[in-house]
């Protein structure tokens, strides 16, 4: 059960089952809800909700009658400008706060016993109901671009398009980060009508079907037909005549330009682009009224290293190098957010906050803003649940191994917080010997899955997702029904799964001793486990029991 309430431009409240991947639905809603721009910064405030969720469905909800399926519930709501409230609420039985200090452990990214010192490190007033199931945080956010800071304007601020604005567009480009960032600038200008194609031979299929486009959009190098070639098949029907083409290419050097010109586009626009400049050139390719000749000179000679934002994707990697300036740091953001969603469309938030602190280190401390300096991040894909993130300045670095890179007891209070922040929310963390580069590794949760099939009398059971604490119930309503429709013999598929926590182990136990009780003559095997479930099963001796393949 996920059940969101919309309470207004400064409110939400969301109730659902207590279970850990409802909590990645929770944060995400929360960013959505109250930055859906990016316009502030959340990173503070989602490790104080995602510590309070936690805590309430693995602690509260285990002493709840229900178990799983109790419910936990949170009402989020800004109350002021700078105020933010959370009160999050379980059914469990509450716990006694006397004597409890909230010391951050000395490493809270391995340490799980952090508990609540993280939210009292990070809020200005926590207090609980007499049970202790309902905790109320309040805690500062303010907005993230102050007055005072022009380089927070956004691009659609800085621009004044007046162009017409009922294009109906095909966008063609291979690349899916390219294609969605520049279907954002699109809609951000104002086009809404907008087709997307993934190379030019989709781009004829589209074109074919519904010759009705006032202006195409195409990438240069593109496989299955590149934008050159694209551009003179539309040159040579009939259907197309009048429709302006605009070439958008890496290069910008003026012979590509010329040629581009002389093929039939009414414009070039060099990538990557700004929305104004992407702005500009369609306006002059609609409108047939050119700019400036110096302006446009200026700007094909500009070679791609001096660009403010280059992105390369690759299968499993995202490459993006930024000039040291704030504005484009959302830029990268949503370029993530793209590519991870590629892989898996539940939201992934601890990506985007991640690689925003990194950034932000990265542009502000590291570069100490200089636009002559670059920031390069990639973003791969190590693991269905891990991905990498590495960020690099050119500044000097920093001497990693004497600084204070842990979270304090008290975060909120510390003028250089460190990298503290991200250490609570990643895997590990990594230095180069410079300390201008730092790697994280971050783990997407996700709910475990059981895939149960019937094969004559034998039960197939396929996991897919870690076997922990948190899922074991579902795996154990399943087994508990097989026994008692008589199924005996028994294959788990450990293919897709990493890890089996100590809690989730007694259930192979009870397996057995279940089977034993009604007097059958159990079967029970384990197949494609890795080598760490296999050592765990020696260790345990439940090898004695179960075969393991």
């Amino acid at each position: 059960m996920f059940r969101k309430t919309d309470l207004g431009p400064d409110g939400i409240e969301l109730a659902f089952s207590s279970d850990m991947a409802a909590v990645d639905r929770v944060a995400a809603a929360f960013r959505d809800h109250f930055s859906p721009g990016g316009a502030e910064t959340l990173f503070d405030a989602s490790l104080v909700l995602r510590e309070l969720l936690n805590n309430a469905v693995e602690h509260g909800s285990r002493t709840a009658p229900d178990g799983p399926d109790a419910v936990v519930s949170c009402r989020i709501e800004r109350t002021g400008p700078d105020w933010i409230r959370m009160v999050v609420t379980d059914e469990g039985e509450g716990f006694r706060r006397e004597g409890m200090t909230f010391q951050m452990p000395p490493d809270p990214m391995s340490d799980r016993r952090r508990g609540l010192a993280l939210v009292h490190g990070f809020a200005e007033e926590v207090t609980f109901n007499d049970k202790g199931n309902r905790v109320v945080v309040q805690l500062r956010c303010p907005p993230r671009r102050p007055a005072d800071e022009p380089w927070e304007t956004t691009a659609l601020e800085e621009t004044d398009m007046t162009g017409p604005r009922h294009l109906k567009i095909l966008l063609v480009d291979d690349s899916n980060a390219a294609r969605n960032m520049e279907t954002a600038m699109l809609r951000e200008l104002g086009y809404t009508d907008v087709t997307a194609a993934v190379d030019g031979a989709d781009a004829v299929r589209i074109l074919d079907a519904a010759p009705d486009f006032d202006l195409i959009v195409s990438d240069w190098n593109m496989p299955n037909r590149n934008g050159m070639e694209l551009l003179e098949w539309v040159r040579t029907d009939k259907r197309f005549d009048g429709v302006p083409f605009l070439m958008a290419t890496a290069q910008g050097v003026r012979r590509d330009v010329d040629r581009a010109v002389s093929a039939g586009a009414a414009g070039v626009v060099v990538k990557p682009f700004e929305p104004s400049e992407l702005g500009e050139a369609i306006d002059e390719a609609v409108t047939g009224k050119p700019g400036g000749e110096r302006e446009r000179d200026e700007t094909i000679s500009q070679s791609v290293p001096k660009k403010r934002f280059l992105i390369i994707e690759e299968e499993d990697a995202l490459g993006i190098t930024i000039a040291s300036e704030m504005d484009l740091v959302e830029r990268v953001l949503r370029s993530a957010r793209t590519f991870a969603e590629d892989f898996d469309p539940t939201p992934f938030p601890d990506l985007q906050q991640v690689l925003r602190e990194l950034l932000e280190n990265a542009v502000v401390h590291g570069n100490r803003r200089r636009p002559d300096k670059v920031v390069a991040c990639e973003i791969a894909r190590v693991r269905d649940d891990l991905f990498k993130v590495t960020v690099s300045d050119e500044g000097e670095g920093f001497d990693h191994r004497n600084a204070e890179v842990l979270a304090s007891s008290a975060p909120r209070w510390e003028g250089t917080r460190g990298f503290g922040l991200i250490r609570a929310v990643c895997e590990q963390i990594d230095f180069n010997e410079a300390g201008n580069e730092a790697s994280v590794f971050l783990r997407r949760s996700r709910e475990t899955q059981y895939e149960v099939a019937l094969e004559g009398d034998r039960a197939m059971i396929r996991p897919s997702g870690n076997i922990t604490a948190a899922t074991v119930d579902a795996l154990k309503s399943r087994l508990v029904d097989l026994v008692d429709r008589g199924v005996g013999r028994y294959t788990f598929d450990f293919g897709r799964v990493e890890e089996i926590d100590s809690v989730s182990l007694t259930l192979f136990v009870v397996l057995v001793k279940m089977l034993m009780k009604k007097e059958m003559a159990p079967e029970l095997e384990i197949v494609n486990s890795s080598e760490n479930i296999q050592k765990l099963f020696n260790l345990t001796r439940l090898d004695g029991h179960y075969m393991l393949m």
